[in-house]
């Protein structure tokens, strides 16, 4: 009985590990969201958007997804006007797959920045993720809050230090258009962003260019959506119906004439 009861045990710990890596928070495969003040020098916000690494291509996204997750910019950038903040995306794989925000064409779109700085990307975005996963604002599980003074924050290792802002780790080109200033968000009450996708198998090639995969939006309540860059077309069916219809109301209008 005593043996049984330690199986038993050992599989319930097993079991509650493997649910607790499920949920983890800022894990590897889930994107990130990072508002922070523009000079860097106040708050850091990062919130985690689940994981959606399904995403490799427009075809993929075929229904607007509200993520939810809301910021309280007052409440967490006291004093501060939204056209102080910047809001920048970032997602990863283990294998070298890299999602990133950036410009809304037709602007110059957006390509790797040189060869070979897939691992020290990777390294920097882990950095980032495991100090979000260690203070989480207070109640939540998917939203962190830090000092972009603090040294493994987006703010020091993704835009270097205002050295190379917007490029995630001298990962990709593009600068500044990486990241979104929220300014519009008094006024439109949001604003737009490309996610564009690299597969591992070109993330770390010089020049390679990211796959356009969705407009992904920052709303004035905090909140953030994911819209489809394709259009759904409408069944033939739909065109179908519609034209009997006509033909319908065609009929009707000869009968009354006669």
């Amino acid at each position: 009985m005593k043996k049984k009861l330690l199986v038993f045990a050992a599989v319930f710990m097993l079991v509650l590990s493997v649910a607790g890596q499920a949920m983890a928070s800022f894990a590897v495969g889930d994107l990130i969201e990072v508002v922070y003040q523009t000079n860097g020098l106040g708050n850091e916000v990062a919130t985690d958007l689940g994981p959606l690494t399904s995403l490799t291509s427009a075809a993929s996204v075929t229904d607007s997804g509200n993520l939810g997750n809301t910021i309280n910019f007052t409440t967490l950038f006291p004093g501060q006007s939204v056209s102080n903040l910047n809001v920048a995306y970032f997602m990863y794989t283990a294998s070298g797959a890299f999602w990133v925000s950036g410009p809304i064409p037709p602007s110059d779109g957006q390509t790797i920045e040189a060869n070979g700085h897939v691992t020290a990307a990777k390294s920097a975005m882990n950095l980032v993720q495991n100090l979000y996963a260690g203070n989480l604002v207070s109640g939540s599980t998917t939203q962190a809050q830090i000092a972009s003074s603090a040294g493994n924050s987006y703010w020091n290792l993704l835009d270097k230090n205002s050295v190379a802002v917007g490029s995630f780790g001298t990962l990709v080109n593009g600068g500044t258009a990486n990241e979104a200033n929220l300014a519009n968000l008094a006024t439109t009450g949001y604003v737009d962003q490309y996610l564009y996708y690299y597969p591992s198998s070109v993330s770390g090639i010089k020049n390679s260019a990211g796959v356009e995969i969705a407009d992904i939006r920052t709303f004035a309540d905090g909140s953030t959506e994911i819209i489809p860059l394709v259009t759904t077309p409408l069944p033939a069916a739909f065109w179908l119906l519609g034209s009997g219809l006509v033909g319908l109301v065609g009929i009707r209008r000869r009968k009354m004439a006669v």
